[in-house]
């Protein structure tokens, strides 16, 4: 039943898209409220409601901050599955802070970064999921490079990250899973039970600064110096572009098993013709059929994001719209609009 109020909820968005202008949509059970104004659906905004933004880029005019459980999506922000809407888009940075425990932000290209918190006292945030968004930096903390992070249970997977993840230190609980990572990870100190799997970076410097102490498993990583600033962590079944010496199964402090080296970057995917350009929505980041990442990785599958038994997916998870055809003629006074809809199993 959730899914089919979810499904009309997003048909009338788009259907007043279309016909007048771009509108949220608030959903609380049953009950749904619209506006043109993000300020005003935060203001009706309780706890545990969905948020539905259309194919619009809001300038919330200061930082946008999530103080309550908010489940937020957006249509995407990839350009070939969002012509018919348009791509979701915030201007502004984007604050989760004490009291917004179990919410979601997905689907949205965030031009700036993601915090938590915005000092000592209103950092403390858990069970946060962030997914399938395009954002510049994830700070897990209130400021760069601040100590002592009090988040856990942070669930980042299946984002385009332009910049980096910082770690503020000492999270513990986060999962960083199937992301495209165009910079490197900082600031994970002995964090408690933190894993990164699956994801392609693309740094050409560094994988890891000021690291200890985590799992790094069936990731894809271009770093020329990719164990600089690495300490104490185990790394299983990744594949690098540098030659590294793992004949010892040990780097330094760091435990190797499984792990490819010196493949060549031209080699990996299927297309990304200019890699030291970054990131970039036209190439394919998936395996070439003889790369050695495929069905290399600890579960048998792919190495990168492509891999495990949830491969990468940029398309959020409430349903999709595929094509909006605005009919030329008029049936009984009224102008014929037709939506294709996708509904989305994950």
């Amino acid at each position: 039943m959730k899914r089919i109020i979810t499904l009309f909820t997003v048909l009338i968005l788009c259907l007043l898209s279309i016909q007048a202008q771009r509108v949220i949509a608030l959903q609380n059970g049953s009950k749904s409220f619209f506006h043109q104004q993000l300020d005003t659906i935060m203001a009706h905004a309780e706890q545990g409601d969905t948020i539905y933004l259309p194919g619009t880029n809001y300038n919330y005019g200061k930082d946008f901050s999530i103080n309550k459980e908010l489940h937020i999506f957006g249509v995407g922000h990839v350009p070939d599955s969002t012509k018919a809407t348009g791509f979701s888009g915030i201007l502004n940075n984007i604050r989760f802070i004490t009291g917004s425990d179990n919410s979601t932000l997905s689907g949205i290209y965030i031009n700036a970064n993601i915090y938590f918190g915005t000092n000592t006292t209103n950092r403390n945030v858990s069970n946060v999921t962030i997914s399938r968004c395009n954002v510049g930096n994830i700070y897990l903390n209130y400021n760069s490079n601040v100590s002592n992070s009090q988040v856990n249970y942070i669930n980042i997977n299946e984002n385009v990250i332009r910049s980096m993840v910082d770690g503020g230190y000492t999270p513990s609980n986060i999962a960083v899973e199937r992301n495209i990572i165009n910079d490197y990870v900082v600031n994970f100190n002995f964090p408690e039970n933190c894993y990164f799997k699956n994801n392609t970076i693309l740094d050409y410097s560094y994988f890891f600064s000021n690291v200890s102490g985590v799992l790094i498993e069936n990731n894809i990583c271009l770093a020329s110096n990719p164990m600089s600033g690495l300490n104490q962590s185990t790394l299983r079944n990744n594949l690098f572009s540098a030659n590294l010496d793992i004949t010892n199964d040990a780097i330094g402090t760091n435990s190797m098993t499984g792990n490819l080296v010196n493949i060549a970057r031209e080699s990996i995917f299927v297309n990304a013709e200019n890699l030291t350009s970054g990131f970039n929505y036209d190439y394919n980041y998936r395996l070439k059929p003889d790369c050695p990442g495929k069905n290399a990785g600890t579960d048998g599958m792919d190495i990168g994001i492509y891999g495990s038994d949830i491969p990468y997916k940029d398309v959020p998870e409430n349903p999709h719209i595929i094509s909006v055809d605005n009919a030329s003629n008029v049936i009984n006074g009224k102008l014929g609009v037709n939506v294709t809809v996708k509904a989305q199993p994950r």
